[in-house]
């Protein structure tokens, strides 16, 4: 990552870091349940879609929008890194500029 856009990088990640761990705090049980029934999107649909699209306001327009942190830290921690466990109706990466 050139020098000049690590600070858009680094406030993304923190951003997506610290939104997922709000999710897992407030919704310990439904993620517990979510992650066996493999539909943690459509359990947590209204918070997610929130999250993404607070998100894409405050990246969407800046280099860190080349790489989408939010999905990662959606797969890797709310979803136990299983893709699947967030279920079919999960929308995936959003795609940058």
């Amino acid at each position: 990552i050139p020098e000049a856009d690590r600070e858009a990088h680094k406030k993304a990640h923190r951003f997506a870091r610290v939104a997922v761990q709000d999710l897992l705090s407030y919704h310990k049980n439904k993620i517990e349940k979510g992650r066996a029934d493999k539909n943690l999107y459509t359990i947590l649909k209204d918070d997610i879609d929130k999250t993404r699209e607070n998100y894409r306001q405050r990246f969407g327009k800046t280099a860190a929008r080349s790489f989408d942190y939010l999905h990662y830290e959606l797969v890797l921690k709310l979803a136990s890194n299983d893709l699947s466990a967030l279920g079919p109706q999960y929308p995936g990466a959003t795609q940058g500029d």
